[in-house]
């Protein structure tokens, strides 16, 4: 759209919180909107050049994570396929 430095349509690759809002950070220079069933992420329209601010409150761990079906995936379908030295 002319007018806007960025237009980014989200779609369904984008993650999502349990609420069903995305769970994605956007500098201070950008914002979401609503198109009936279509959600954009647009730039503000401003003359200035500086980039906005990223500001996250974000907590870091390093506790394990579970994976549903990722034991089954690796050991029967992906290590099989990158060990494979008979079928290149």
């Amino acid at each position: 759209m002319a007018g806007f430095s960025a237009n980014y349509k989200l779609g369904s690759l984008f993650p999502r919180r349990l609420d069903g809002s995305f769970n994605i950070l956007l500098s201070s220079d950008l914002y979401f909107v609503y198109e009936g069933d279509q959600v954009y992420v647009r730039s503000i329209e401003n003359n200035d050049t500086t980039q906005g601010l990223l500001e996250a409150d974000i907590e870091l761990t390093s506790d394990p994570v579970t994976i549903p079906g990722l034991s089954a995936f690796l050991n029967d379908w992906l290590i099989p396929q990158i060990t494979d030295k008979d079928n290149p």
